[in-house]
């Protein structure tokens, strides 16, 4: 289940921000703070583990927001699996009305 939510949850965040370069460009301070929102999305998601999801599909834009000086965070470093997956079950269900949301993974 988890793996399906945060497949899910990233292929939102794509869709979230292919919408906000289209929409607001990056020099609208709106869509410059709506992507910096789903790079944060996506350090949370990075943060339960390093290895990239093996069934998720990669990222259509390359040029994703970096934040310096984070490195790369693990789960280990800074909380346990059940807080973590509480965090991104949190966040995803403010997505639950998208398409492919799961009752299941509502907190």
């Amino acid at each position: 289940m988890t793996d399906d939510l945060v497949c899910w949850f990233r292929a939102v965040l794509d869709e979230d921000e292919a919408n906000a370069r289209e929409a607001l460009g990056f020099v609208s301070v709106g869509g410059m703070r709506w992507l910096a929102d789903i790079a944060a999305k996506r350090a949370i998601l990075d943060a339960g583990s390093v290895e990239p999801e093996p069934d998720c599909e990669p990222s259509e834009t390359g040029d994703r927001i970096q934040f310096p000086g984070w490195g790369q965070p693990t789960c280990s470093d800074n909380c346990g699996p059940d807080v973590w997956w509480a965090v991104v079950r949190l966040l995803a269900s403010a997505y639950s009305h998208r398409d492919g949301y799961q009752e299941a993974w509502r907190p």
